[in-house]
């Protein structure tokens, strides 16, 4: 199965990806990188892996660099909030 509709225009947004598996992660990037298109990984190195292969989020992101959204803007209440960062540091 190929991507016939990505094409230079295409920016292809995969959320959760530390979860795409080895091989997968292979095929999307070969098939971005033939289409000429862009691809943007969105995804935490601290969450589950994949079932699989494991190793292609983080492999991603050193190659390519990555940047550290910190500012939780989901939850309004601010002990939510406070809860989340906490989490976020692995103090609960």
């Amino acid at each position: 199965m190929r991507f016939d509709v990505l094409d230079s225009k295409t920016v292809l947004i995969v959320d959760e990806a530390s979860m795409i598996e080895l091989a997968n992660m292979d095929y999307l990037s070969h098939e971005v990188l033939r289409a000429k298109a862009k691809l943007v990984l969105v995804g935490d190195n601290n969450q589950f892996t994949a079932v699989g292969m494991t190793g292609a989020f983080n492999k991603a992101r050193k190659i390519a660099g990555g940047v550290k959204l910190s500012e939780v803007r989901r939850q309004k209440r601010l002990e939510y909030r406070q809860a989340t960062e906490a989490m976020g540091r692995f103090e609960m």
